[in-house]
């Protein structure tokens, strides 16, 4: 079952086009909105705060994302020391979800949703398969403080992996979301 659900996520990947510079999202030659964009009367209070501090914010994202990225694909870390903290909290995290038996399906995984015209990348996505159940879990790091727009943003993540796997007709799924503050 892991092989087809990960087959139907590369095809889903390659069916959407991500533009880093300007956070757009393209699928089959027409505009999507972004999540974040989508959720941005969650997050209102974002513009009282310096430039700086927010840029500053987006660097410490992205390159924890990424040192986590490579350990999840390659099991290498490197990274600056000023981020070491966050990156050992998301190890730590990813080496108990290993130990429990999960394992991941998909890192920077796309999403869409073809309705409601929106798309995202979920940071991880887990699977683990019992007797009775096949188990994923939408992962979203987070380097900052936890805010209502986060949730928000998990359950819409968790949404559109439901709209994408619902042809497959797995019986007995269970999708559940998971914040993780590496704080």
């Amino acid at each position: 079952m892991f092989d087809k659900i990960k087959n139907k996520l590369d095809m889903i990947n390659n069916e959407v086009y991500f533009l880093d510079d300007t956070h757009e999202y393209w699928v089959k030659g027409v505009q999507y909105n972004s999540v974040s964009s989508t959720l941005e009367y969650f997050s209102r209070g974002f513009d009282k705060i310096p430039k700086e501090i927010l840029d500053k914010a987006v660097t410490r994202g992205n390159a924890v994302h990424k040192a986590l990225e490579d350990f999840i694909n390659t099991g290498d870390i490197e990274v600056e020391d000023e981020y070491l903290d966050y990156v050992v909290n998301g190890v730590s995290y990813i080496t108990r979800m290993r130990a429990d038996g999960w394992q991941a399906l998909s890192v920077e995984q796309k999403l869409f949703s073809v309705p409601e015209k929106v798309c995202g990348m979920v940071d991880l996505i887990l699977y683990k398969e019992t007797k009775t159940k096949i188990l994923l879990k939408v992962v979203d790091w987070k380097t900052g403080s936890l805010r209502m727009s986060h949730y928000a943003q998990v359950s819409l993540y968790k949404y559109m992996l439901e709209k994408c796997l619902k042809r497959l007709k797995i019986a007995n799924m269970k999708i559940s979301t998971q914040l993780v503050s590496l704080k």
